[in-house]
């Protein structure tokens, strides 16, 4: 199906068709939103999703939230990460440089996500991973280590920022949270949307 409304009414056209055609898993092709609707469907389904991101724009290809627009604001919830991922680097490369520059960014803002959530365990009792916390934190090292190599249209540059992204997601996914890659940082980014 594709699906026009990147909100929760894409959501539901999708758990709709899904659930008509009795489909047993679902797949994501597409960038950050057609991910997020098709993770998010595949939960309220309790059906696996694979993830086929065309741009490597954002962790959220491989994390267990799934996030959509709603109004002024944005709908996020906890669901079940991706059965695989497959990310063909030809195609990420491919895609608008401004895309992979915004992934580049989400995995430098690791470092300040990192500090957030230590700050926000120190004086709120947040449940924090040191696992996790590190996990993030290097993944974060090692876009900014090779950040000499990232260029446009470059397949090596595609895969060193697919990886980092993924990783990212798994950080996310062990903490059981977004707090590892998503701090203050991305409030502020969220309003610009």
């Amino acid at each position: 199906v594709v699906v026009e409304d990147a909100g929760v009414g894409g959501v539901q056209q999708v758990i709709e068709t899904a659930g008509a055609a009795e489909a047993g898993l679902l797949v994501g092709l597409g960038g950050g939103k057609a991910i997020d609707i098709a993770k998010m469907a595949a939960d309220e389904l309790d059906l696996g999703f694979v993830s086929v991101p065309t741009a490597a724009s954002q962790d959220g290809i491989v994390s267990g939230r799934g996030s959509v627009p709603e109004g002024d604001t944005r709908h996020s919830v906890a669901a079940d990460p991706p059965l695989a991922v497959v990310a063909d680097t030809e195609v990420l490369a491919a895609s608008p440089w401004e895309l992979t520059t915004a992934g580049c960014a989400d995995i430098i803002s690791n470092y300040t996500a990192v500090m957030d959530w230590r700050l926000a365990s120190r004086l709120k009792h947040v449940e924090y991973s040191e696992y996790a916390a590190a996990l993030s934190e290097m993944t974060a090292e090692m876009l900014v280590d090779n950040a000499g190599s990232i260029r446009p249209e470059l397949e090596e540059s595609a895969w060193v920022v697919v990886k980092a992204l993924v990783s990212s997601g798994v950080a996310m996914s062990i903490a059981n949270s977004s707090r590892p890659a998503s701090g203050a940082e991305h409030l502020f980014s969220h309003q610009l949307d």
